[in-house]
């Protein structure tokens, strides 16, 4: 009797340690994204920290030629960054050129300088290198056209991290209208909703009254108004709502003097890990330096892949991110001051609002550490 109650017992107990390891692989797996990005110097340390994450499964890679970077050097030094990292395999796309959403033809450069600096390879040799010619770079098949079969491909719904102007995915839109409910997320670095935009005269004479609109969103304005307001009324629930890092999160991470010394002394005792020797090339290419000694740059789009990480596998309190709703609109007109602005109104008098959600608060120690110990892979 006592051997069928000892049998008995070790069966279940073997069967529930099964069932909880099994459950808890389920929940270590690895959220599936897509990565659409401008490649700016920034997006360089984004894409760093997405691609040495071990939560995150990165499917296809976008370029969108509305920002910072040309289309094919875009795609070329995502490249780069794909191989270094140890994912040659994820396919990369670019558009055909750099035209933006049609349907609202408004639309911005950003500075000359900026995407000349950029293609150029932002001052950092490796990506001057034949490394991309070791990457998956698909060069006919159009962003657009790719977003459509990667989600359709997918036997799960995916979610996107979107680092530029929202160029990309208002074109699949427009082809295909039902992957809106293909999308399980969208994560967007852009806008400033409670504070002013960053275009610092920096846009053209035109726009030099504008104090409110932030350059994603500045420079494709229609395309963004289009995405966010599709994806907010297919959204299923609050907690799929477009989620926006705006510059309201981003102004709580200037970059500093200790933080780049701490990615220093890393790189050093670290000197075999390209990840954070790219890492401390970029942070001291121009005009980051001027930048921080001036007080006015900022990790904007690694603040949002370290936020959308944590959104994706529930574990935003770690980082204290408080998370807010607001109804927006995006202005997509010509308007001198107001192109490319954010508005928050109430929806019962504005019925072009819709909602969204966006990361007031961080805290920023927490988001600067987990970028650096990511991409250096140090497990805490």
């Amino acid at each position: 009797m006592f051997k069928k109650i000892f049998c008995c017992s070790l069966i279940f107990v073997s069967f529930f340690f099964f069932a909880c390891t099994k459950s808890n692989a389920q929940s270590l797996s690895p959220v599936p994204i897509i990565v659409d990005t401008d490649m700016g110097q920034d997006d360089v340390v984004a894409l760093l920290y997405l691609l040495n994450n071990s939560d995150v499964d990165i499917k296809a890679i976008t370029i969108v030629a509305t920002g910072e970077t040309s289309v094919t050097q875009g795609m070329d030094h995502a490249g780069v960054l794909c191989v270094v990292t140890g994912h040659p395999e994820i396919p990369i796309y670019g558009p055909k050129d750099r035209s933006t959403f049609v349907p609202y033809p408004v639309s911005h450069d950003f500075p000359k300088e900026w995407t000349d600096f950029n293609d150029n390879g932002y001052d950092t040799p490796i990506f001057s290198s034949d490394l991309y010619k070791k990457a998956n770079i698909q060069r006919t098949i159009l962003a657009s056209q790719a977003l459509i079969n990667t989600l359709d491909n997918s036997k799960t719904s995916l979610s996107i991290v979107a680092l530029g102007p929202l160029t990309n995915l208002a074109r699949a839109f427009v082809k295909d209208p039902g992957i809106s409910q293909k999308i399980k997320q969208l994560f967007v670095m852009g806008g400033a909703i409670k504070v002013p935009g960053n275009l610092e005269n920096k846009a053209d004479p035109h726009y030099k009254n504008n104090k409110r609109a932030e350059w994603n969103f500045f420079a494709d304005p229609g395309a963004n108004e289009m995405v966010l307001s599709v994806l907010s009324k297919a959204s299923k629930s609050e907690k799929t709502l477009p989620f926006l890092v705006p510059l309201d999160t981003t102004n709580q991470l200037p970059l500093s003097v200790a933080y780049v010394e701490k990615l220093d002394q890393l790189a050093k005792q670290y000197p075999k890990n390209r990840s954070l020797q790219i890492f401390k090339s970029i942070m001291h290419s121009d005009p980051i330096p001027r930048g921080i000694a001036q007080g006015w740059y900022y990790l904007w789009d690694p603040t949002t892949c370290v936020v959308a990480v944590p959104a994706l596998t529930n574990t935003l309190d770690a980082f204290q991110v408080q998370v807010n709703k607001a109804f927006i609109n995006i202005d997509y007109s010509n308007d001198p001051k107001l192109s490319g602005a954010i508005s928050v109104s109430n929806p019962s008098e504005n019925t072009r609002a819709y909602p969204v959600q966006y990361a007031s608060k961080v805290n920023a120690q927490k988001i600067e550490k987990d970028l650096l110990d990511t991409i250096a892979n140090i497990k805490s």
